[in-house]
C-alpha cells in the first residue's frame, strides 16, 4: 500500500528509537501483523503519546511508500486500561502479545486471530473473569486458528471415538486423544492422562462460538490440567518457551 490509508489496529509492541520516536507493531484484521514508525511519539505533548501505547486499539491514519509505513495519526478506541493496571492481567495479555508476534506473519490477513487477540483482552477486563484461564483459552485456541487444531473426539491411533467418563489420554505426538486400549496406549507417545472435564474444556476451546468461548469458569483442578496441557502443546507446535504465565505461579507461590 501506498500513500495515505486507515487501518484500525492493536499496538502489540513499541520500542523506543531516538531521542523520541516509536517502532510499533500492529496487529490489523486486513494486514495482519505488520511496523510503523512514529515520530516524535515519546515527547509529552505527543499527540500520538497515548495511542502508541502498547494495548492501545486506534484507528491509525497511516502513510505508507515502499512496504514501509508512518504514523500521521491515530484515535484510540480502547485502552485496555483495566488489564494494564492490574499485574496478573498485564503478563497475561503480554503472553497474548507475545504468542500473536510468533504466530502471525507480516502483511497476511489475519481477522480471526485479530478478533480472537480482541475478545481476550476484554475478557481480561472483566472482573469476575479469571486472567490465566482466558490466556490459556486464548492460547489453545490460537493454536487451532493457524493450523494446529487436536484431534478430540476420536482416538489418534485406533480411530474409535473415546469412552465418556473416564480418564483419557492426551498424546502430544499424535496431537490429540488416546483410548485406554493397550495396543494404543503403546503407540500413543509421550501422554498426559486427562480428566473428562478437561477434555470437554478442550473440545469448548477448540470448537465454541466466539461470543461464548470465555463463558465457563474451572475448578482449580481442571485449570491446573489444562495449563500443562495447553502450555506444553503450544510449546512443542512454535518450537520455543514462553514463560510469563509461570511468573504467575511463582508469584502465588511466594505469597503463601
Amino acid at each position: 500500500m501506498s500513500g495515505l490509508v486507515r487501518i484500525r489496529g492493536l499496538v502489540l509492541r513499541e520500542v523506543a528509537v531516538g531521542e523520541a520516536d516509536r517502532i510499533l507493531t500492529i496487529l490489523s484484521a486486513d494486514q495482519g501483523r505488520f511496523s510503523a514508525s512514529a515520530k516524535g511519539a515519546r515527547r509529552q505533548n505527543s499527540r500520538l503519546v497515548s495511542a502508541t501505547e502498547v494495548l492501545s486499539l486506534c484507528d491509525f491514519s497511516l502513510f505508507g511508500k515502499n512496504g514501509r509505513f508512518t504514523v500521521d495519526g491515530a484515535e484510540r478506541i480502547e485502552a485496555f486500561t483495566a488489564v494494564k493496571e492490574d499485574l496478573v492481567r498485564l503478563t497475561c495479555a503480554a503472553h497474548v502479545a507475545e504468542l500473536v508476534l510468533d504466530a502471525v506473519r507480516e502483511g497476511e490477513p489475519a481477522p480471526d486471530v485479530y478478533r480472537l487477540v480482541l475478545r481476550t483482552l476484554h475478557a481480561m477486563t472483566l472482573p469476575e473473569r479469571d486472567p490465566l484461564l482466558a490466556a490459556r483459552v486464548f492460547e489453545f485456541r490460537l493454536m487451532a486458528r493457524i493450523g494446529y487444531a487436536p484431534s478430540l473426539t476420536k482416538c489418534m491411533v485406533c480411530g474409535e471415538p473415546p469412552p465418556e467418563g473416564v480418564p483419557l489420554r492426551f498424546s502430544f505426538s499424535r496431537c490429540g486423544v488416546v483410548c485406554g486400549k493397550e495396543t494404543c496406549l503403546r503407540q500413543s507417545g509421550e501422554f498426559l492422562e486427562i480428566r473428562p472435564g478437561t477434555l470437554n474444556c478442550l473440545r469448548h476451546i477448540v470448537s465454541a462460538p466466539e461470543e461464548a468461548l470465555f463463558s465457563f469458569a474451572l475448578d482449580p483442578a481442571v485449570l491446573k490440567e489444562l495449563s500443562t496441557v495447553s502450555s506444553r502443546y503450544v510449546r512443542e507446535r512454535m518450537e520455543r518457551d514462553y514463560t510469563r504465565l509461570s511468573l504467575i505461579a511463582e508469584w502465588d507461590a511466594d505469597s503463601l
